[in-house]
């Protein structure tokens, strides 16, 4: 029984088809939801980081809102996430992910809770998923993800149940 968990062991971490540095762009649609409010946003993603091998890495992303939904253009959602990363061939090529970490939330010029506001900021557990699909040129995907940026009771102190979740489109490339 050993000699099998330590074979399964060292074919999880010695294998490398994926090992390396990967970058990732794409757009996404970020929903703000404090239970009294709700504002949906087109954003920018990007994200940056490790893969140690074909089934692990960490990464931090960063996004950014460019579009809002209401009269109220000031209005911004910026979200961080750093995570951690398991990945699952689905075959040689697509590979379904599951994700989570630690984020960071912030709202810009928001009325919140009835009250007009600067910034306002929270952080928590985020969690994903997402599937990568092979473009024609080697190392780079498409990829498909959802992630839950924040479900909190509080947010900066205020008492409010607040769900901040977002899909998003990338392209993905592995150097």
């Amino acid at each position: 029984m050993n000699k099998l968990a330590a074979s399964i062991f060292l074919s999880l971490v010695c294998s490398n088809a994926y090992a390396g540095w990967f970058l990732s762009f794409g757009l996404g649609q970020v929903e703000f939801d404090d239970g009294i409010d709700q504002e949906t946003q087109a954003h920018l993603a990007s994200r940056g980081g490790y893969a140690f091998n074909d089934y692990f890495d960490i990464g931090v992303d960063l996004n950014l809102s460019v579009g809002s939904t209401k009269d109220d253009d000031d209005f911004n959602i910026q979200t961080s996430y750093f995570f951690i990363r398991t990945n699952l061939p689905i075959d040689n090529d697509y590979r379904l992910y599951l994700m989570a970490g630690v984020t960071h939330v912030e709202l810009q010029n928001y009325t919140f809770v009835g009250n007009p506001v600067e910034l306002k900021s929270q952080s928590g557990e985020g969690y994903g998923i997402g599937l990568q699909i092979p473009l024609k040129e080697n190392n780079t995907y498409f990829a498909v993800e959802y992630i839950n940026y924040l479900d909190e009771d509080e947010f900066d102190g205020e008492s409010v149940d607040v769900t901040v979740d977002a899909i998003n489109l990338r392209w993905v490339a592995y150097y």
